[in-house]
């Protein structure tokens, strides 16, 4: 008897293996996928990072059985039934271009199972159906699902570059009809096609980025060619500072002129000042370090009338988070920036000390040196210990300590559940252009992937 068990137990072992090592073990397809025309290409490694979430299951079973004791509909009803109508390939690759493809992302192909079904969900998620010659688009914000007979691709567009239905359509036809692909021996592919990340990311421009999701961490690394950021030296903070960020951006980036483009009406309503004025006296170097935040007390006095007309003074109080923030801004003249904002009233003084009054929201002390504009909220930056780094872009942030004391900046539950599982984030992008990016969570047990799907 005991061996029988034994013998079923060894049995079943054998074929749980057989089965693992047939679905995990597939190779990705990367032939007769991308067309020849693309310039940078994503692989979404899906076995891989079912893997990762399988391990993380079998690892802490106990959180994902809670979590479904949780969400009892969700045994019952499948919350994404779209999933049964599409065949999931092993994994899928997004490609783009500025020539054709206007730096909008494209799907590689999916075939569909059952159309209707897949549809129907989407039509609940509210995407708006549409249709241009034989094929049917349901969109929702950047998103474009296109769909031709029994084929999907997936379009996520760019901000930057509008495009009209008909641009997109031109796009998704190209794809369905294409007929010479990439070789997965290309430059391009090569290098994705032999990582076994998660996810990775290539370039003709010789960028090459691997995503990985580990216990405990999401990790970003390898080497991104871009102009938006330039080579600078500035200093940070240094002991134990909620944040800091520091970077020189080129002005003449086209994405650079976008953002400023889009925001400019915001900025100039909300400060008084002209975004475009600003931005031509700056020679682009940012610094910010936040220390610290603080809690004040605030006594408010108003004055009320009562029923015999005799003056009566109510006191309230009102807490209010402070942050000890420095910000500090390169001029491209010593005079420039400063007399700008001097002749728009933004700098005042008031009872013996010089604020900038653009921005009402916390007191900014003005300290105006030779080559920088300099912002200080809260406690004496001079006094603080610093050290210089050379780098395009430098950035951290103790996520951990903020919320201990957070800003009074509004967020719903779901956003402060995830912000709640986070210790630090962190960017590195060094003169030569290798990268990393990390953001690290509290628990460091669990997979990154995983915390945020069940937590």
């Amino acid at each position: 008897m005991k061996k029988k068990i034994l013998y079923t137990f060894v049995a079943l072992t054998v074929l749980l293996l057989l089965v693992y090592l047939f679905r995990y073990n597939q190779s990705q397809v990367f032939e007769g996928r991308v067309p020849k025309d693309a310039t940078t290409v994503v692989n979404v490694n899906l076995r891989q990072i079912e893997n990762d979430l399988l391990f993380d299951f079998l690892a802490h079973p106990i959180t994902y059985l809670k979590s479904r004791r949780r969400e009892k509909d969700s045994i019952k009803k499948n919350k994404f039934p779209f999933i049964n109508g599409i065949e999931i390939p092993e994994n899928v690759l997004f490609f783009s271009n500025e020539s054709t493809f206007k730096n909008h992302w494209l799907s590689t192909v999916f075939n569909l199972k059952d159309k209707e079904k897949f549809t129907h969900y989407f039509l609940r998620e509210k995407f708006v159906k549409s249709s241009l010659g034989a094929i049917e688009f349901y969109t929702k914000g950047n998103l474009v699902l296109a769909i031709y007979k029994d084929k999907l691709i997936h379009v996520i567009k760019s901000r930057d570059f509008g495009s009209t239905e008909d641009d997109i359509s031109k796009m998704v036809t190209s794809v369905f009809n294409e007929s010479e692909f990439l070789s997965q021996e290309s430059e391009l592919l090569k290098p994705i096609s032999t990582s076994k990340s998660d996810l990775s990311f290539s370039s003709t421009n010789t960028s090459f980025l691997e995503v990985n999701f580990k216990e405990g961490l999401l990790e970003v690394t390898g080497n991104l060619v871009s102009d938006f950021f330039m080579t600078s030296t500035s200093s940070e903070i240094v002991g134990n500072p909620v944040g800091f960020f520091t970077a020189k951006i080129n002005k003449g980036n086209v994405h650079f002129k976008n953002i400023v483009a889009k925001g400019k009406v915001k900025f100039d309503r909300f400060t008084h000042l002209s975004l475009d004025s600003i931005v031509r006296k700056w020679n682009g170097k940012l610094n910010l370090n936040l220390i610290s935040i603080e809690n004040i007390t605030d006594t408010i006095v108003t004055y009320e009338f009562d029923d015999d007309f005799n003056k009566v003074k109510k006191i309230a109080t009102q807490e209010k988070a402070i942050p000890s923030l420095d910000i500090r801004l390169g001029k491209e003249s010593q005079s420039d920036l400063s007399a700008y904002f001097w002749r728009k009233n933004a700098i005042q003084v008031h009872n013996n000390d010089t604020v900038f009054a653009a921005l009402p929201i916390y007191k900014f002390d003005v300290v105006d040196a030779n080559d920088i504009f300099e912002l200080t909220s809260g406690q004496n930056f001079s006094s603080q210990d610093s050290k210089t780094t050379k780098s395009r872009l430098n950035f951290y942030f103790d996520m951990e300590k903020y919320l201990q004391q957070p800003l009074d900046v509004p967020l719903n539950s779901k956003q402060l559940k995830v912000l709640e599982l986070i210790k630090s984030s962190s960017i590195f992008w060094s003169e030569n252009n290798e990268i990393s990016l990390k953001i690290e969570m509290k628990n460091a047990d669990r997979n990154f992937l995983g915390q945020l799907i069940k937590h």
